[in-house]
């Protein structure tokens, strides 16, 4: 019987960034619910770095760094997602955001972009490679 086939490859950009001692996909969030980014909702805009071979999504909230473990990644979904390990610093002056929009939704990748669609077929989010 053959092993079903992962797709974490998908998500990991070719541009590579050293976070620490690992080189890590990063992604421009561009678009989140049919809003440009940056807007109020993302005052700072939102950058979110994959890193293949370790299996995380690393991000923040606006104020603490959020690192996902993506478990089994399919064709078009990530099928599931492990530890969420993030930092505790109290930002009373910070407005919290999404640290990972659109990633709980089925995707679709085109060149240097991610789209993702919830369940009617519609647009989430839109994330491109950082250049």
């Amino acid at each position: 019987m053959e092993e079903e086939r992962d797709y974490i490859d998908l998500l990991g950009g070719d541009l590579n960034f050293t976070v620490g001692s690992n080189s890590t996909g990063g992604w421009n969030v561009i678009r989140y619910q049919n809003e440009d980014l940056p807007n109020p909702s993302f005052p700072n805009g939102k950058i979110i770095f994959i890193h293949p071979s370790t299996r995380k999504a690393i991000s923040t909230d606006g104020c603490n760094s959020i690192t996902l473990e993506l478990k089994k990644v399919g064709s078009n979904q990530i099928i599931s997602f492990g530890n969420l390990i993030s930092t505790l610093i109290a930002c009373p002056d910070v407005q919290n955001d999404i640290p990972f929009p659109g990633l709980f939704n089925q995707f679709k990748r085109e060149g240097d972009s991610l789209f993702f669609y919830n369940d009617s077929g519609e647009e989430v989010a839109v994330w491109r490679k950082v250049n």
